[in-house]
């Protein structure tokens, strides 16, 4: 990847909530016409991703946010390629039973579903509740009470799935998995709030690097804790 090529530097500006007080931002979420995702779609990020990094992103990168019914309408309960969904479960067990009621409200069965902070010792509790699922479940280390990571994969995608442990970071407060599905390397990741910044960021950007070098697609999800709007921080 020649970095000198590239901006890495984004403009706090663009991001789409980056102008609201807090209160404004409770407003948008609240209104009736669905205005947040306006402000989302309608916001030039993508377009400034695409100016700086052509050659890595496709041009026909589409991005849209939905709510359930829209999305629901947008799938019709199919899926024409690879499916992900990731979200954070803030280590609650509790929180594992909210997302499979959630779940239940869409109409599409994703493919893959990758989960930061999925909690300490959670792994019968994971297995229990999507018993549907093949299971890769990454535990936090002892020296802390939250993180981890997991990913739930559809039963019928195990012929064409493959660990990619040699992608794993295998840095202190960062738990972090690593598949690939056909020709897709896809990543689950949590980076604890006091894990070192510099050493996760060269070592991610360095797997970014060979997922390009080996003419893959990939897809990282998850949750780094590095605010990217804060341009005066060491961590962006």
């Amino acid at each position: 990847m020649d970095q000198s090529k590239i901006n890495y530097k984004t403009n706090a500006e663009i991001m789409p909530f980056s102008q609201l007080s807090n209160y404004q931002l409770s407003l948008v979420f609240q209104s009736a016409k669905r205005k947040y995702t306006e402000m989302l779609e309608n916001n030039p990020l993508q377009a400034k991703l695409l100016q700086d990094i052509p050659n890595l992103l496709p041009q026909n990168l589409k991005c849209q946010y939905h709510d359930d019914n829209s999305f629901n309408n947008l799938t019709n309960g199919k899926s024409p390629s690879l499916s992900l969904l990731h979200i954070n479960l803030q280590s609650s067990t509790r929180n594992y039973s909210l997302l499979k009621a959630y779940l239940s409200n869409l109409n599409l069965d994703f493919d893959i579903i990758g989960v930061s902070e999925a909690g300490v010792n959670n792994a019968n509790l994971i297995k229990n509740t999507f018993n549907s699922h093949f299971i890769m479940y990454k535990k936090p280390s002892d020296e802390t009470t939250k993180g981890g990571a997991a990913f739930f994969n559809r039963k019928e995608l195990f012929d064409s799935l493959t660990a990619r442990n040699d992608f794993e970071l295998n840095l202190p407060l960062v738990e972090d998995l690593w598949i690939q599905v056909d020709n897709t390397v896809i990543a689950v990741i949590y980076r604890h709030p006091k894990a070192n910044s510099t050493e996760f960021t060269e070592k991610l950007e360095l797997n970014l690097e060979k997922i390009i070098n080996e003419n893959k697609i990939g897809l990282v999800c998850g949750d780094i804790n590095i605010n990217l709007m804060d341009m005066t921080s060491a961590d962006v």
